[in-house]
């Protein structure tokens, strides 16, 4: 990539001086900027020395760097684990932040409680509440018990009239009906909390790119460490043709989206499986390989169910005993799982994905090959892990870290291990796949991975490029 600098500044009849070529290899300086430095030059300059560029690469520093913000994090969430209030809490949280972005939509005659229900003598209500239990009827139809803060209430799902899929511990509005006797609601139309229909998306002013991967699992001897090389020497502009290190020179962020290592214990007879059996060697080598990266791209690390955070969500940023291995690459930044970050004017809300294993197996039709399929559920239902009880452990935390109440311009998971781009509503969503081959416990759900992509991310167009490093 030296090179490269050298005979372009030559072309325009300049020498350059070996410390300014490496400068102005880290700032990865396109064509239109080289005439910038040249019209700041004396003219009769035949070798540009640093002193001729420092003012260039300070302001283009800046420049790169972009603008970057931590709009959620988690990792010091209050914890009330004195009792099952705790959890109590964090459901009141749900319904009541949820409840309001219903409440809103709902175009009949609202009620503040399900037992005012029974008190009006009207033909179309509308009621919010939690679902709490799901069951069906002998002729097929379902029924559902809805919760709120004041009691419970059934509500009548028709087969032939209504055909959508509910899940528990969801926050739903129904419209609809009483029966003559009082005891039963009959809903004509179900209300998701939903993205609005007329959301519009962030873009950033100019353009600029980001860099989406996940599940590097990094230690586990299925880690597929050529494709993972080859990615890094991309990311430093050193792998490629001229328009694949042309857009490698304008990415400023680069993501993970959790499991940066395989981590130690995680499943039974792991250990069979490591290749680095030492914790800290994992993160060691990764934090070596991320230190090669260009310190003008922001890197953000969220944890995932295999790091070395707890498992419950939301799980805290990595540890500062993680953390200072990192630290040979001097912008990076760690955050939770879940986590909001704003990249040059752009949210990306940041999940690991545990929940894609119950949500794939509650809801008809989804699948492990098309992630972006159980990612438009969340979104439908404002809500990253909606089901409790089942592959997700939560904490008993005064508010509920699953409610997506800033509807985000990108949501990014990981988990599957597979590749998944959509766009619902004008939010994108992006599974990057993984960074490991096949293992035994995917042979045996039939999963099979697409290791070795990169999103590559157009923050100004929204647009995504899968890179392909296998």
């Amino acid at each position: 990539m030296i090179e490269g600098i050298v005979e372009r500044f030559a072309k325009h009849g300049y020498q350059l001086h070996p410390d300014a070529a490496r400068m102005l290899c880290e700032q990865m300086v396109e064509d239109s900027q080289i005439k910038e430095i040249l019209s700041s030059i004396d003219e009769s300059t035949i070798v540009i020395c640093p002193s001729d560029i420092s003012c260039f690469c300070e302001a283009n520093g800046k420049r790169n760097r972009g603008t970057f913000n931590v709009l959620l994090d988690l990792s010091d969430v209050q914890i009330d684990a004195v009792d099952e209030w705790g959890f109590v809490k964090r459901f009141r949280d749900r319904y009541e932040r949820l409840s309001r972005i219903l409440q809103s939509r709902l175009n009949v005659r609202s009620i503040k409680s399900l037992e005012r229900v029974k008190k009006l003598d009207v033909d179309q209500i509308g009621i919010v509440g939690v679902v709490s239990e799901i069951n069906k009827t002998p002729n097929g139809h379902t029924i559902l018990d809805l919760e709120d803060m004041t009691g419970r209430f059934p509500v009548l799902l028709m087969k032939d009239k209504l055909n959508v899929n509910i899940v528990l511990d969801e926050v739903i509005g129904v419209q609809g009906s009483l029966t003559k006797k009082g005891e039963l609601f009959v809903a004509d139309k179900i209300f998701f909390p939903d993205i609005f229909s007329n959301f519009t998306p962030n873009h950033a002013d100019v353009e600029s790119f980001a860099v989406f991967i996940s599940d590097i699992h990094m230690g586990n001897c299925t880690f597929i460490d050529d494709a993972w090389e080859r990615f890094i020497a991309w990311m430093r502009g050193e792998l490629g043709g001229e328009r694949e290190i042309e857009l490698s020179r304008k990415v400023k962020y680069l993501v993970i989206a959790g499991d940066v290592v395989d981590g130690i214990g995680v499943y039974p007879d792991q250990e069979k499986e490591l290749l680095i059996p030492d914790l800290t060697e994992q993160y060691r080598r990764v934090a070596r390989s991320l230190a090669e990266i260009p310190d003008e791209i922001t890197i953000i690390i969220a944890p995932g169910n295999h790091d070395a955070v707890r498992q419950a969500d939301p799980q805290p940023r990595l540890p500062e005993r993680i953390q200072v291995l990192f630290k040979q690459h001097k912008n990076t930044i760690f955050v939770s799982n879940p986590a909001m970050v704003e990249l040059d004017g752009v949210s990306v809300l940041i999940y690991h994905g545990q929940s894609f294993d119950d949500l794939i197996m509650a809801i008809p039709g989804l699948s492990y090959d098309h992630p972006e399929g159980a990612m438009i559920e969340m979104l439908k239902r404002r809500h990253i892990a909606p089901i409790y009880g089942g592959k997700v452990p939560i904490v008993p935390s005064v508010i509920d870290s699953g409610v997506i109440e800033r509807i985000p311009d990108i949501l990014l998971c990981g988990h599957t291990h597979t590749v998944g781009v959509g766009r619902y509503r004008g939010v994108t969503t992006i599974n990057a796949g993984t960074w490991q081959g096949q293992t035994e416990y995917q042979k045996k759900l039939n999963i099979t991975p697409v290791p070795g992509c990169a999103a590559l991310v157009n923050l100004r167009s929204l647009d995504v490029n899968m890179l392909k490093f296998c």
